[in-house]
């Protein structure tokens, strides 16, 4: 029999309220499905629903090494910040997020800040404790791509969190076998 362990990282467990569905907003989408004859699609709201859990609030994964892609502005930093206010802003929960991932894991930062804004980068993320094993700078700001492979047992190899500038919602991350 095999065994298995898991941990999960902290972070808030809840999206924010206005991100939340409403009861009524719930009857409402059950309502129109079931109307427009969608009764698949409503037995998917309601058995999503029913869990307690929030979409994306919770994410399973291999007791495997990570690869964490983190973009610094917006997702763990103020964005722009450092040019509106003239220094950083780390982001509510951030800090602890970070560490609360595994040492075994690698983080990797990106940004589009110039070389100009590295010095200044890099001090602020080591006075503030945040962990990462290396940072891009100069990326393009347009949409990040990830590609990879699917392992033969069918583990999903890739992720993507999208999450509204300057709210990070950061996912639970639950491992196990």
């Amino acid at each position: 029999m095999l065994q298995g362990s898991f941990f999960i990282v902290n972070c808030d467990l809840f999206m924010s309220e206005n991100r939340e569905l409403s009861k009524d907003e719930y009857k409402k989408l059950i309502t129109v499905a079931n109307k427009q004859g969608k009764a698949k699609i409503s037995m998917i709201i309601q058995t999503i629903c029913a869990t307690g859990n929030r979409v994306g609030e919770t994410i399973t994964l291999s007791i495997l090494p990570k690869t964490w892609i983190f973009d610094i502005d917006g997702t763990l930093l103020k964005h722009n910040g450092y040019k509106i206010d003239g220094h950083d802003t780390l982001l509510d929960g951030v800090k602890e997020y970070i560490a609360g991932i595994p040492e075994q894991d690698y983080i990797l930062l990106l940004t589009s800040r110039t070389e100009e804004f590295r010095d200044m980068t890099i001090s602020f993320l080591r006075d503030n404790g945040i962990r990462y094993d290396q940072i891009l700078f100069n990326i393009p700001m347009g949409e990040r791509i990830v590609v990879n492979d699917r392992k033969p047992s069918g583990i999903e190899m890739a992720f993507v969190v999208n999450s509204d500038r300057d709210r990070p919602d950061l996912p639970v991350i639950k491992r196990e076998l």
